[in-house]
């Protein structure tokens, strides 16, 4: 049911000053592509740095420990904490389907990942400072229960000029 989406370089940054580090389009428009149409759950400060909110064609979930100091005036974006969320993933799945998207942070999928049964992940070739890591390294994946199903090429992004590769874990 739970799915996660994250790009990371080697060193498994996934942010620094609340922004991606990165401008890979080609990434974003497979983020968008994938996600479209599917419910996502998020942190508050992933939720705070995304140039357009809520994320549109998409049920956004932002999980904060203070739901009460946010108001949504979208019908596709609730604030909640973790207790609530399996009732919400309930009534919306009748709506939005079975998957989920985990998005971010760290601590976002630190929480969701032993209940993943697939991670997307986006390997950018570019040795950047971070502020956020993604809590699991590469190559420790496979001793969490994810083994590489599937990966691309390399491939050169035209808008960042860095090499980046999509990798597809299961269990």
């Amino acid at each position: 049911m739970f799915e996660i989406v994250v790009a990371c370089n080697e060193r498994m940054v996934i942010g620094k000053d609340n922004t991606i580090p990165w401008n890979v389009k080609e990434d974003l428009a497979m983020f968008k592509t994938l996600t479209t149409g599917h419910i996502l759950v998020m942190g508050r400060k992933t939720y705070e740095s995304l140039p357009i909110k809520p994320l549109k064609n998409r049920y956004n979930i932002v999980l904060t420990s203070e739901p009460d100091r946010y108001e949504s005036k979208h019908d596709n974006l609730v604030f909640t904490n973790h207790e609530n969320l399996d009732n919400i993933l309930n009534n919306q799945m009748k709506k939005w389907g079975e998957r989920v998207f985990v998005i971010g942070g760290s601590d976002i999928y630190k929480l969701f990942v032993d209940r993943c049964d697939k991670l997307h992940i986006t390997v950018v070739d570019t040795m950047v400072d971070g502020d956020t890591y993604f809590p699991y390294a590469l190559h420790d994946l496979r001793t969490i229960g994810f083994n590489l199903a599937s990966s691309s090429n390399k491939v050169l992004s035209v808008s960042d000029n860095v090499t980046f590769q999509y990798r597809i874990y299961s269990r």
